[in-house]
């Protein structure tokens, strides 16, 4: 019986790993590296035509406004200043959720699965988010510089603490080095 036990202890460990391997957030970012970012102190936001049903901002158009004002505390706590008439760069914000599929092998199965060497498997079924943070030139209409988080969202988890956090560590290599 101990060998099963231990067998048993090491799968709820894998599993463990594995759940927190699926929820690590992943961020990166991509920018122009022939723009001097000095030159940008203003801001204003583009206008968007944002559908807000569906996948997109998980179907809560609250979630539009709420990422909106971290980008805004974001950017004024970094020394940015909003002008709607003469801004140095666009602001464009894009999200979206879909449904994943995590399947894992966690080894052959015992008895009857065994003897036919079928694999144990365990499917984890998960909603992912995506956020993307544009930024553009507002004279030339280039991207200059963007940013995206992905990770699992959790039905348990605070929306605006995600969104916040989320959008505090895309915004953590804005301007590029």
């Amino acid at each position: 019986m101990r060998p099963r036990r231990a067998g048993a202890a090491l799968a709820i460990g894998l599993l463990s790993l594995i759940a927190l391997g699926c929820s690590s957030m992943t961020v990166k970012h991509d920018y122009d590296p022939q723009v001097d970012f000095a030159q940008y102190q203003t801001y204003s936001w583009l206008h968007q035509k944002i559908d807000t049903t569906g996948g997109t901002f998980g179907g809560n158009p609250r979630n539009y406004e709420r990422v909106q004002k971290a980008v805004n505390e974001e950017l004024n706590s970094g020394g940015y200043t909003r002008d709607d008439d003469s801004p140095d760069f666009l602001v464009a914000i894009h999200g979206g959720v879909q449904d994943r599929i995590n399947v894992q092998t966690l080894g052959y199965g015992y008895g009857y699965l065994r003897y036919w060497g079928v694999p144990q498997m365990e499917l984890q079924h998960y909603a992912e988010g995506t956020l993307i943070i544009d930024f553009v030139d507002s004279e030339s209409k280039n991207l200059i510089w963007r940013g995206w988080a992905t990770d699992a969202l959790e039905p348990s988890s605070d929306p605006v603490g995600d969104i916040y956090n989320a959008v505090h560590k895309i915004m953590k290599n804005w301007p590029p080095n």
